[in-house]
């Protein structure tokens, strides 16, 4: 089965286009892929001579970013770029094509009926190819790989209980005094490593100018927060949007299989950190003033509230311990009661997983926080990792920090038969010519859900994919001026890019 999605055919700025097989074997996956896209490049008439607004030493060159499923065997997942690149050298100027990608769960193909999109094994392919018009903003990708070479730590390695270690020297160095002060001031710097990361050279200056990136798409493992924070520091303008890759140890031995590959015939495959595309206009397009861009929608159409948005009071990094009506954890037992007194086929489940929904004081109302696009930039939601009803604290699965006076209304997931459908009108904007969607599945848990989720309803084609691990997700932001001159990231869980790996989420980026 194959899908090809169109381009957008007429005056563009840049073209997108993607195309999706879920033939069986690799080689041939790869195959009809590159002749969908070497077709919908004939179609929309692109011929490949660089724009002349880009410099000899800076020509334009087309990039694609792959997906594919771990039902392939390893080895050819291993040539994949090598091999989707033969594939499209058979058309005039794609041999300078760059490769971002990883191995995920499933990846979204076309249904053969309807016409809806659906998920399954598969291999999916975003390419960009920048505009040879001269009148037209230009727009170039730089690949770029972020690793432990680069300073990363793995935070969640050493997270546990998210107190400050003395011995291991992984978190930021503190006199006893300051840490202490900061603990009861309720500000848990502690919790968060010193970072001492650096942008790779591909993206740092005078490569690219950050004031000119205006998208960043990339796949990661689960130890992206440094990575993330540094993304957002040093490009607080452009749109984030990546997924989380599957683990792969049972695969190939590597605990994640990233791909990368330049412009050059050699490929790389990582087992951590994070690969991706930065997407930049060139220096003569640029303008002081540009208008302010959406970033991505987020759904989180599988979870119901079993409560009220309540203000917090009392929290200390990412645990909540005081609400507006009491202890936190003996709130949620309360809600958790409630909604099984007026659900009685709930009250036998057992490991009910429970989230929840971290909201601006701006965004709610009356004590219900207000579910609109506007306000979906000002609210996350993390899964409840644990709690003490003797004390009352709840811990939340983020390393941010929570601040007295947001709210929090608690989630559980609802009806898994209502939700093998996934409707993104809302989230789709008419105008866009691509939609570029990532979800978080639970596929031990749900896992026919998963295989026999629909996509209805869509402005435009759909390529993308679902992991256990989820997807990262940030909008464009401005720096505040107390973050400028700390010389690190806020630390709020309402500020920067966001993981989520809450099981039915997606998020939805449009691409024009």
């Amino acid at each position: 089965m194959l899908r090809r999605l169109a381009p957008f055919v007429g005056r563009r700025r840049f073209l997108w286009t993607a195309a999706s097989s879920s033939h069986e074997s690799l080689e041939s996956a790869a195959s009809q892929c590159a002749e969908r896209i070497r077709s919908s490049i004939a179609a929309a008439k692109e011929s490949p001579p660089p724009p002349a607004s880009l410099s000899s030493k800076e020509e334009a060159r087309d990039s694609c970013f792959v997906l594919v499923s771990q039902s392939y065997p390893a080895a050819e997942i291993d040539r994949l770029t090598s091999t989707f690149r033969e594939h499209l050298a058979d058309s005039a100027g794609n041999s300078g094509v760059c490769f971002s990608g990883a191995v995920v769960d499933q990846v979204v193909i076309a249904g053969e009926t309807s016409g809806d999109p659906c998920l399954g094994n598969g291999l999916t392919v975003l390419y960009h190819r920048p505009s040879n018009t001269l009148d037209d903003p230009q727009l170039r990708s730089y690949p770029f790989y972020i690793g432990d070479q680069h300073g990363r730590q793995r935070l969640r390695e050493v997270a546990v209980g998210r107190w400050h270690n003395k011995v291991t020297d992984r978190f930021r160095q503190q006199s006893d005094s300051s840490v202490t002060t900061r603990w009861v001031a309720g500000v848990s710097g502690v919790t968060q490593a010193m970072s001492h990361m650096v942008l790779p050279s591909e993206l740092s200056a005078p490569a690219v100018f950050p004031a000119l990136v205006d998208l960043v798409l990339f796949a990661a493992d689960r130890d992206s927060r440094q990575a993330l924070d540094l993304l957002d520091a040093q490009f607080p303008q452009a749109t984030k949007i990546g997924i989380v890759g599957s683990r792969t140890p049972f695969l190939n031995g590597r605990e994640y299989t990233l791909l990368a590959s330049n412009n050059s015939s050699s490929s790389c495959v990582h087992g951590s950190g994070m690969v991706g595309l930065a997407f930049a206009r060139t220096k003569e397009e640029y303008t002081a003033c540009r208008t302010p861009k959406k970033g991505p929608e987020v759904l989180h159409s599988s979870l119901v509230p079993i409560s009220d948005a309540l203000r917090i009071v009392r929290c200390k990094g990412n645990v909540v311990l005081e609400l507006e009506n009491g202890d936190a954890a003996r709130s949620l037992i309360a809600s958790v009661r409630r909604q099984r007194m007026e659900f009685p086929e709930k009250a036998g489940e057992k490991d009910t997983r429970l989230f929840a929904k971290i909201t601006a004081p701006s965004c709610v109302s009356d004590g219900a926080a207000t579910n609109t696009l506007e306000s979906a930039a000002a609210a996350t939601v993390f899964e409840v990792t644990g709690g003490d009803p003797a004390k009352g604290g709840l811990a939340l699965d983020t390393l941010r920090d929570l601040s007295p006076g947001q709210f929090i209304q608690f989630m559980v997931k609802g009806n898994n038969d209502s939700q093998r459908v996934l409707d993104i009108s809302d989230a789709s904007d008419p105008s866009s010519a691509l939609l570029v969607m990532f979800g978080a599945a639970d596929f031990y848990g749900d896992a026919a859900r998963s295989r026999e989720l629909q996509l209805r309803n869509a402005s435009a084609a759909v390529f993308g994919s679902v992991t256990e691990g989820g997807f990262v997700y940030g909008g464009p932001s401005v720096p505040s001026a107390a973050t400028a001159s700390s010389g690190h990231g806020n630390s709020s869980v309402l500020s920067g890019s966001v993981e989520c790996p809450v099981p039915g989420s997606v998020a939805i980026l449009g691409l024009k």
